[in-house]
Parts: C-alpha cells; sequence; structure tokens
C-alpha cells in the first residue's frame, strides 16, 4: 500500500485476484489458454443512480497501464448525471482475458459511489434548506 491507501502497482494482480471471485479467476485462465476474445462489458445499476464513474475509471486505468493492455471505454453518461435503473453507464470493450477478473472489482467501484451521489441527491431535493453530510460516501473508497 502507498501512504495514500492506494495500491502498489507490484501489488496490484495479487489484489485483484485476492478480490475476485473463483469464477472469474477460472475464467480468465481457460479463455487464455483455449483462445482470447474481444467482448464488451456494459455496466449499469438496478436502480436509479447519479453518474460517478471516476473512482473506477481511475482503478481501470492503473489496471490497463499494469497489464499493459488497451480497454475502449464509452462513457454513456457524464459525472453527476442522472442514470435510470438498467440503463448502462459505461461500456468498457477488451480483452476477455484482460477484463473478466475485473468484472466485481468494476461493479464495487462504480456501484456504491452511484448510489451514494443519489442518494445526497435525494436529501438535498428533500431538505433543500437544510445542510447536511453524506457519510455514506466515505464508504466509497475502496477497501
Amino acid at each position: 500500500m502507498t501512504a495514500d491507501g492506494g495500491v502498489r502497482a507490484s501489488d496490484l494482480a495479487a489484489d485483484i485476484a485476492a478480490r475476485t471471485d473463483t469464477y472469474f479467476n477460472r475464467t480468465r485462465r481457460i479463455v487464455a489458454r483455449f483462445g482470447d476474445r474481444r467482448v464488451t462489458y456494459a455496466l449499469f445499476m438496478r436502480r436509479p443512480v447519479i453518474c460517478a464513474p471516476r473512482l473506477m475509471l481511475d482503478w481501470l486505468k492503473l489496471v490497463v497501464a499494469e497489464r499493459a493492455t488497451t480497454v475502449d471505454v464509452d462513457l454513456i453518461y457524464q459525472e453527476g448525471d442522472w442514470v435510470g435503473a438498467g440503463e448502462p453507464i459505461v461500456y468498457l470493450t477488451g480483452s476477455l482475458v484482460q477484463l473478466s477478473d475485473l468484472e466485481t472489482i468494476l461493479l464495487q467501484k462504480i456501484g456504491p459511489a452511484c448510489v451514494a451521489a443519489h442518494n445526497a441527491y435525494q436529501m438535498a431535493m428533500a431538505l433543500p434548506n437544510a445542510a447536511f453530510l453524506a457519510m455514506e460516501a466515505r464508504h466509497c473508497a475502496g477497501a
């Protein structure tokens, strides 16, 4: 870990493997052995949210650099936009070998941030003249 709580690039592979479901780690190994394919993941939430992808995108950028690969990012909504339930927030296109073990972590990075942003928005709308601190946002910072 770095002084600011981040993960060193040298520790990144071990961190990903430890936080990824066995199913996805096995998928990565099988696809690497029998043939990679280019895939597109659509990341979405099952409830309305406010788009807050920065933590996920920053982490993905670190992973992509560490793995010396490329991932095309098609961000459908900008930071702060309202997103309906089930609507894709972002499409990620790249190697199945490089993306398959990231699925759970990507959702963990984007989901809580989007939900916290939506909850803060709802609180601000319900109490327009009250100051508040949305403490749940601290849970979106990672492990």
